[in-house]
């Protein structure tokens, strides 16, 4: 626990001295000039609808347009098991995925909620 803390406020001191703003409360977050969100608010294991602050998160993320939104592995609210939408979903400009394409990239009725995919090598074995 102490080491994964210890990282924790590394990163946050490295992130500061790029001049990386670090929020970690929804309600003070201005995404009205952001230009770049990353979504990795859920992994690939996502098997219930979003609700509450997460869900508050996402309709955020959403709302700022003037924004390039890109989805790590798959947008959050997106179940990559059953290949669809739980309830509501991160609308992504483009998705990056590793190892291999999952459920839901291959439907055109999701092509919106993914955007550009690009799937990246990490090393699996098939």
């Amino acid at each position: 626990m102490n080491i994964t803390l210890n990282k924790i406020v590394c990163s946050n001191k490295s992130l500061k001295n790029y001049g990386v703003a670090i929020e970690t409360h929804l309600e003070k977050l201005d995404f009205t000039k952001t230009k770049v969100i990353v979504d990795a608010l859920f992994g690939i294991g996502l098997s219930r609808p979003v609700k509450g602050v997460p869900l508050q998160a996402i309709e955020k993320i959403n709302r700022a347009k003037q924004a390039r939104v890109y989805a790590i592995d798959v947008p959050s609210g997106v179940s990559s098991i059953e290949g669809k939408i739980l309830g509501s979903c991160v609308m992504a400009d483009e998705t990056m995925t590793f190892g291999f394409y999952k459920h839901g990239m291959e439907k055109e009725e999701l092509k919106n909620v993914f955007g550009d995919i690009t799937v990246d090598d990490i090393g699996f074995y098939y």
